[in-house]
């Protein structure tokens, strides 16, 4: 099971941004970041299928998310540590079966990203 990381698209514009603000602006909004991955997370980890039927010797997917620190910033993550997509992926955007069939998506990281990403501009609304 390799990891799905989901990466704020233009989070670079978004941390030059914060660069070009005084430190103190930037050391206040970086929990808010934090905070944001955390929520992320928790809401990613109730939205997650979980089956009571669970195989494999390895953890339930629900049970592999985390957060990451990263360069800019917080990434969520479920999976292991490989960079291969792997099961979480196939469960947030459905696949193929080898029979033929299609297993519907699931999807458990995206929204709650869009969720918690449409809160993050009111917190650091009230930093600024």
């Amino acid at each position: 099971m390799a990891d799905t990381t989901v990466t704020i698209t233009g989070a670079i514009e978004v941390m030059a941004a914060l660069d070009a603000l005084p430190g103190f602006i930037k050391d206040k909004a970086m929990p808010e970041f934090k905070s944001a991955a955390n929520g992320t997370l928790v809401d990613a980890q109730d939205r997650c299928p979980y089956g009571e039927n669970h195989r494999g010797p390895g953890p339930h997917l629900r049970d592999t998310g985390r957060v990451k620190e990263i360069e800019d910033g917080y990434s969520v993550t479920f999976g292991d540590d490989s960079d291969a997509i792997g099961y979480s992926w196939f469960v947030e955007v459905g696949h193929r079966t080898r029979s033929g069939s299609m297993v519907a998506p699931q999807p458990y990281l995206l929204p709650s990203f869009e969720q918690n990403a449409e809160e993050l501009p009111v917190l650091l609304e009230e930093i600024v």
